[in-house]
This record gives structure tokens, sequence and C-alpha cells, in this order.
């Protein structure tokens, strides 16, 4: 992959659109576009348009299942990687 320089963040919750929740941080060295998604259908077609525009990352919101991101693992075929943000148990008790 080289330098990485371009990076995506998808945020999942029902209400979310990719076409209204969207957002783009850039500098001249490194941009990151981050996206509101709805479910894994929307998050599987946001990340090929993604992929199609270069990003060489994507990573998901804890709100995705360990399912929904082994999903988009195999629609990429290793083609960039896809991490998964998580928070530990003790966190996690927080939300309760």
């Amino acid at each position: 992959m080289g330098v990485l320089n371009k990076y995506a963040f998808l945020v999942k919750h029902k209400s979310y659109s990719s076409a209204g929740q969207r957002t783009f941080l850039g500098t001249d060295e490194f941009s990151t576009t981050i996206v509101g998604v709805s479910g894994l259908e929307e998050a599987v077609e946001v990340t090929n348009e993604l992929m199609r525009q270069g990003i060489q990352l994507v990573e998901l919101c804890g709100g995705f299942t360990e399912s929904e991101k082994n999903h988009i693992k195999q629609i990429v075929k290793g083609r960039i990687p896809v991490g998964v943000v998580k928070l530990d148990d003790d966190d996690l008790k927080l939300l309760e």
C-alpha cells in the first residue's frame, strides 16, 4: 500500500443515510471521509464506492457486528484493510 493517505470511517445507525450523513476532512497529505450508513447493505455499497475513489483503509464503528465486518472483508477481497473500533467490556457497561 505504501503511505496511507486516504482513510474512511463508517458509522452505523438505522436513521443514517450515506446521502445525507457524509463529511470530508482533508489536507494536502491526508484525507478522511466519514459516512453514516443505515446498515450492512448500505455499508457494502459505500465501501465499494470509496474503493473506486481510492480509499486505502476502512474502519467501522463499534455498532457493526463481527459477522458484518467479516461480510465487508469478503466483499473487499483483501484489496484494503477493514478494521472495527470496539469498546472493552468495562466501557460497554457504561452504556447500559
